[in-house]
């Protein structure tokens, strides 16, 4: 069978059924409190991500919809539209006063 552990009221409570999965369950938040978590597997959000620190990601970013910054900045390189920060070219290079065209 379960386990259960509920508040007076029953609103909170942690769910621990005979396959091992755990769920908990709080009307308003959860807050924990250690100078470090570590999870071991995916971790999936159903929900906004908000950070209040800086974030350092050492794997591969995917987006499926548009990504938002003021600035992004690359220490190997940047790839916007297929065109790379790094390795682009411009055509119509002018003389020294001049200007090129846009980066390809």
């Amino acid at each position: 069978s379960n386990v259960h552990i509920r508040s007076d009221d029953g609103t909170v409570f942690v769910e621990i059924d005979k396959t091992g999965k755990v769920n908990i369950t709080a009307p308003t938040s959860v807050t924990v409190t250690t100078p470090i978590s570590t999870f071991t597997g995916d971790v999936k959000i159903n929900g906004n991500l908000t950070t209040d620190g800086a974030s350092t990601l050492t794997g591969a970013v995917t987006s499926s919809t548009s990504v938002t910054a003021p600035m992004v900045t690359g220490t190997t390189n940047v790839v916007f539209g297929g065109i790379s920060g790094t390795g682009h070219i411009h055509s119509g290079v002018q003389p020294v006063s001049g200007t090129t065209g846009a980066p390809q």
